[in-house]
């Protein structure tokens, strides 16, 4: 120590400090030097912290491409192909020799999540996913989907369902089992009967209980027929089936429970809500592919089949068959306005707006005066087939101009 001129004491130097001082400092008190390990170690963290969170925001998006799928776009379709078809398309792997449904798949989820591609491309270059990684997010959302439905329908059979009474209930379903549904129970039964099936017959009734095959067009489940009690056996009622056909109220209820909600099973909100699964999965028109979703999830759920499987009843193939109906060039007229009902049941609103979900979705549906317009000439083909078929069976084939087989065949008559 010094002392100055005025008899105060000076320090002849800096004061010393601790060894330790900085330590002994609270975290935002220190000097950032002192930090350089500390903030290194920080700025990995953020750095990780935004790749976890970019990637989460991926996976979530994934998972909300693959309920659309599943809803809406190819049900039965590989995702992991699906994936391959899509890097594929984006220049990112050699293009092979794909399946033609699974690039209209591709094709068609563009008009539902128009970003898919951009979702894509991030998770392979910023969050470093693999085909496999992809594929598995893609998956969690379709099986999350196909989980939810089920539940749903189960639930709401009952209101489905509105109008037949069913001996014994079949409420609630998720509480008794469904060890007496299906062919067991006789209003399901009536449901869930082939199409063409002579249901009268005793034989034939039983013979469903034990037979399991792949379905085809003649195995649909009755319960796709708009006032299917109605039908007749005759030319008159043959003739019917056309203007019937995948327009059942049945059908329209349980896509509206799935789509927006239980409380919608007999009427579309307008405006539905944005928490809705029409909203979060950008559906905002019909498809032959929903059309078979809501069937086959329909089925099974009148079914005695306590776990959704293909083991007893091939799903898949009923899908598929369903898809193939439609893609047939011979029910292109049929097709439309079956395609403009659900439209018009199910998105009043958008109907008119060209808010269609892919190329199988009428953008502007046609005035209900022009389908029925093409329906009665079709109907009129139908019905001489059918008189054809009873009174010149011996002569059929000859008799039966190329027009006419050609209407038949997309009746499902022949």
């Amino acid at each position: 120590m010094t002392t100055s001129s005025d008899g105060s004491s000076a320090s002849t130097g800096k004061r010393r400090l601790p060894f330790n001082f900085k330590e002994s400092l609270p975290p935002n008190k220190r000097l950032k030097t002192a930090n350089t390990k500390e903030s290194s170690a920080g700025k990995h963290i953020s750095c990780t912290h935004h790749e976890d969170t970019n990637r989460k925001r991926v996976v979530e998006q994934l998972a909300s491409i693959g309920k659309t799928i599943c809803r809406a776009v190819y049900f039965t379709c590989n995702l992991y192909d699906f994936v391959d078809c899509l890097i594929a398309e984006l220049g990112e792997t050699p293009v092979f020799d794909i399946d033609s449904d699974l690039l209209e798949a591709v094709k068609q989820i563009s008009t539902f999540h128009p970003l898919v591609r951009d979702v894509i491309r991030q998770g392979r270059r910023e969050c470093k996913m693999s085909i496999r990684n992809i594929g598995d997010a893609l998956r969690k959302g379709h099986e999350s989907a196909q989980s939810n439905d089920i539940k749903t329908i189960k639930e709401n059979l009952p209101y489905i369902f509105s109008g037949i009474k069913f001996e014994p209930p079949i409420e609630p379903v998720h509480s008794v089992g469904k060890a007496r549904m299906g062919f067991h129970h006789p209003q399901c039964a009536e449901l869930l009967r082939p199409l063409n099936a002579n249901w009268d017959d005793p034989k034939v009734r039983a013979l469903s209980l034990t037979t399991v095959h792949a379905p085809t067009v003649q195995d649909f489940p009755h319960f796709i027929m708009a006032n299917a009690r109605d039908l007749n056996m005759g030319p008159e009622g043959q003739a019917s089936i056309l203007d019937r056909l995948f327009i059942s109220p049945y059908l329209i209820r349980a896509a509206r429970v799935i789509l927006f909600g239980p409380s919608a099973v007999n009427e579309t909100p307008i405006p539905p809500t944005s928490r809705c699964n029409a909203s979060k999965n950008n559906i905002r028109g019909a498809s032959p592919e929903l059309i078979a979703y809501i069937t086959i999830m329909l089925r099974f759920c009148l079914s005695d089949e306590e776990s959704y499987s293909n083991d007893c009843y091939s799903y898949i193939k009923l899908y598929d068959v369903i898809r193939k109906q439609f893609q047939d060039v011979n029910f292109k007229t049929v097709k439309k306005y079956i395609i403009d009902t659900w439209n018009s049941e199910l998105f009043p609103r958008t109907a008119t707006t060209g808010m269609g979900s892919s190329k199988n979705v009428i953008s502007g549906p046609e005035t209900r005066q022009g389908h029925l317009g093409h329906i009665t000439a079709e109907k009129s083909a139908v019905l001489q087939i059918a008189k054809a078929q009873s009174q010149l069976s011996a002569q059929y084939d000859t008799t039966l101009t190329d027009a006419e087989r050609d209407v038949a065949t997309a009746l499902l008559i022949v």
